[in-house]
């Protein structure tokens, strides 16, 4: 480890409890979906430091969908910034165990350092629980972990956001798709094709398994090069008139999000 990379390890130790208590004022004044966005979306320090790396179109269209379900168990593939574990939160049911999974930190090369998981616990509203497990989503252990962090729940809705390569995100649907409840939803990042090393096999993975099956695909414009939210709905679930696509403008450059280190 490096002498800078100690250095920012240190401060961020330092500013947890700073960090801490600015989502914890966001909690209590942001309550709208649109206000919510605006804390991991917006121009603020939580946004700067925690940000979803999300169309904020998109991922309104999704907060919407599933404020209505108030999921109860969910189990996110790839933590990153934390910014969509937050904005799940804030959907998920007041008693809702929500269980986010990423790679541990090696020097800031992947996962994600050390000192966010004492901030990521701190998202859990009123009777939530946040449990974060640290390991491979591919690997046999890893999914022991969360089956134990379960605790016999099923899964209300499952969030893919992790390895973006095809067999990645194949291997992630195995994994943990056999824990979904009857009426579980699954939403998968990054559908909308794009240079390969932005979206992986993502986009080809998804069309695969759409087909077929019940499913929205909430796009904001299809030319975006990147992004855009694919759910597999349960096959009892009525997909509704017109499902959430929108968009098909002309090719644009891949979207571009602002997120600090």
């Amino acid at each position: 480890m490096t002498l800078r990379t100690q250095a920012r390890s240190l401060l961020g130790h330092l500013l947890v409890p700073v960090w801490r208590l600015l989502f914890r004022i966001a909690s209590v004044r942001r309550r709208s979906v649109q206000d919510q966005l605006d804390t991991v979306l917006g121009s603020g320090p939580l946004a700067r430091r925690f940000c979803a790396m999300q169309v904020r179109s998109e991922m309104e269209s999704l907060l919407t969908l599933l404020a209505e379900r108030a999921p109860r168990t969910v189990v996110e593939i790839g933590t990153a910034r934390g910014g969509t574990l937050w904005l799940l939160s804030r959907v998920a049911a007041v008693d809702a165990l929500l269980i986010s999974v990423d790679l541990p930190d090696r020097d800031g090369a992947t996962g994600y350092r050390a000192w966010r998981e004492r901030v990521y616990r701190s998202f859990g509203r009123r009777a939530q629980r946040i449990s974060l497990v640290r390991g491979n989503s591919h690997d046999a252990s890893t999914v022991e972990k969360v089956r134990a962090a379960l605790d016999g729940r099923q899964v209300s809705l499952l969030f893919v956001d992790g390895d973006h390569s095809y067999e990645g995100v194949r291997a992630d649907w195995r994994a943990y798709g056999s824990l979904l409840a009857p009426d579980g939803l699954v939403v998968f990042h990054d559908i909308v094709p794009g240079p390969e090393e932005f979206v992986g096999g993502v986009p080809r993975f998804w069309r695969e398994l759409r087909d077929g099956r019940p499913h929205r695909e909430i796009v904001d414009d299809w030319g975006q090069g990147g992004y855009g939210l694919g759910i597999l709905l349960p096959n009892r679930v009525d997909e509704g008139p017109g499902g959430l696509n929108r968009g098909a403008g002309a090719p644009a450059a891949s979207p571009q999000l602002s997120c600090g280190a």
